[in-house]
């Protein structure tokens, strides 16, 4: 069963955050996904009434948001906040968490609009002269223009989808993930998202209280790349003896400041505020990166317009006939 088939992130945003409320104003896990049912439409009312049916059953939440394909993350979340009883800021960070995705979103199609403009145009008026002169068929302009522009709008929708399918898909998430770290300027730019999301977790599960055996569950669900990948499994071989700082230099992932901020916040019992800090600062990072990439989306346009501009100039002057020097006409 898949409800999630047509979600993006501003419905999930919405859901959790409606979902916080009701939690807060004092309604119980069945009511508040009643409430939901009823206000909601489309995909949300389908996910809230499948959702209540599960827990209706005696099942838990978590365990019918994984049937229904909903992201890893969110379960693990869920799980634990079902657990340690801090459901209401489980449901605040995935609304925070899915805002803050929302607005990169919008920060990239905002870039779109302008380049694409330009590059349709550009399209268009290259094979004006050669149409206009008859060098070029009627059919031969169309499929000049409509080929070209029809494949970047393909390229740009299919990159949207494919995002939405990371999102919901931990199979596809992964290994795109894992292709796109083995391309050198790529890399920086995966870690930065995954890290975000480990840090995002770990605080969580320690402001909710879970064990040290518990959190390492939840993070083995959302480590990904294959640099974070290992660090469950190291995390758990130290063991909570050792504790968090120790597990964190001995995976070697994690930079000097993380791991002194880890050994300030065991010492000093503010181990998931650290976190907390940590991870903010992560999602700081991925929103500096978010924005580099808005900018560069645009060039990358301007550059794929000049490279067509270019293309036909060049091959207009090929298919141009020659002059000769006794004013015959040399094709």
């Amino acid at each position: 069963m898949d409800t999630m088939v047509g979600a993006n992130v501003d419905q999930l945003a919405m859901s959790y955050r409606n979902f916080k409320t009701l939690l807060d104003s004092g309604h119980d896990l069945r009511g508040a996904l009643g409430l939901l049912r009823e206000s909601g439409s489309g995909v949300a009312k389908s996910q809230a009434t499948h959702l209540l049916s599960f827990v209706e059953q005696g099942r838990k939440l978590s365990d019918g948001m994984r049937v229904l394909s909903y992201p890893d993350m969110d379960v693990a979340l869920v799980s634990v906040g079902e657990t340690t009883g801090f459901l209401p800021d489980v449901a605040g960070m995935l609304s925070t968490y899915y805002d803050e995705r929302s607005q990169m979103l919008k920060a990239v199609k905002a870039a779109l609009p302008q380049p694409l403009m330009l590059f349709c145009i550009s399209v268009v008026t290259s094979p004006l002269p050669a149409y206009f002169t008859g060098k070029l068929s009627g059919w031969g302009f169309i499929a000049t223009t409509v080929g070209p522009i029809s494949l970047v709008i393909a390229l740009i929708v299919a990159g949207f989808e494919l995002y939405r399918r990371m999102l919901f898909d931990r199979k596809v998430r992964r290994y795109v993930l894992d292709r796109l770290e083995k391309v050198k300027g790529l890399r920086n730019f995966v870690r930065t998202f995954a890290m975000e999301r480990f840090l995002t977790c770990a605080a969580l599960a320690l402001k909710s209280g879970c064990d040290f055996f518990e959190m390492v569950r939840m993070l083995a669900v959302v480590s990904e790349g294959t640099y974070l990948q290992p660090v469950p499994a190291i995390f758990k071989s130290v063991g909570p003896n050792e504790g968090v700082a120790k597990a964190m230099e001995r995976s070697k992932v994690f930079s000097h400041e993380q791991v002194g901020s880890a050994k300030i916040g065991e010492a000093s019992g503010t181990l998931a505020s650290q976190f907390e800090a940590m991870a903010k600062a992560a999602r700081e990072r991925v929103h500096m990166q978010i924005t580099l990439f808005s900018v560069w989306v645009p060039k990358i346009l301007y550059g794929l317009m000049l490279a067509y501009v270019a293309y036909s100039i060049v091959s207009n002057a090929m298919s141009s006939p020659i002059v000769t020097g006794d004013y015959g006409v040399e094709e």
